[in-house]
């Protein structure tokens, strides 16, 4: 049976080397090696528990694999509010596996009440705090649009239109400009079209 780490980013572009650094030097203080952890890795939102890796990580607890987890952060396991956390931890509870938490340490509190609480509090404030950032995005995106700016893919260029502006007689960059594509790909419409 092995000790296990779980660390969440949100997006893939995003990198768990922080989170990873936290707790290795907390592993450290206790004499452990991360080298001896199984690491499970998830880059996806906290909004569900539905994560390839917490996936596996909740099915070797249930398999008697894991005997201790180490978490970056309550809200690195869930935003999704209180009862995603609080069935993970039962899983946990139920099959005997301990459960530390890195940066919210006072969550590791031996009385199981007042870690209760403490839990209850902050995974709702994970949950708030995701509608929060849901709420800032929508609102960028509608004053973005509401200035002006175009969001989402560009335009899906007309072929009949990028060959007719070239017969009339514009250069390759003159195309682009009008049109507000770049010259490789007024080149790659010609080049297609047999023009």
């Amino acid at each position: 049976m092995k000790k296990a780490v779980y660390v969440r980013v949100s997006t893939k572009s995003q990198k768990t080397q922080s989170q990873m650094l936290e707790i290795k030097n907390y592993l450290a203080q206790q004499d452990i090696s991360i080298t001896s952890c199984v690491i499970y890795q998830d880059k996806q939102s906290g909004k569900n528990m539905k994560r390839p890796q917490l996936l596996k990580l909740q099915r070797d607890m249930l398999d008697g694999k894991i005997t201790h987890v180490y978490l970056y952060a309550l809200d690195r396991l869930s935003r999704a509010g209180t009862e995603s956390v609080m069935a993970f931890l039962a899983l946990a509870n139920s099959k005997g596996v301990s459960v530390e938490f890195v940066c919210d340490q006072y969550l590791n509190h031996k009385e199981p009440l007042i870690k209760n609480i403490l839990i209850t509090v902050l995974s709702e404030l994970a949950r708030k705090e995701r509608e929060k950032v849901i709420s800032r995005v929508k609102a960028g995106i509608e004053n973005a649009r509401n200035n002006g700016k175009r969001l989402g893919r560009p335009p899906v260029v007309n072929p009949d239109r990028v060959i007719s502006l070239r017969e009339q007689g514009m250069s390759l960059q003159q195309i682009a400009t009008k049109l507000g594509i770049a010259k490789s790909t007024v080149q790659q419409i010609l080049k297609r079209n047999g023009v």
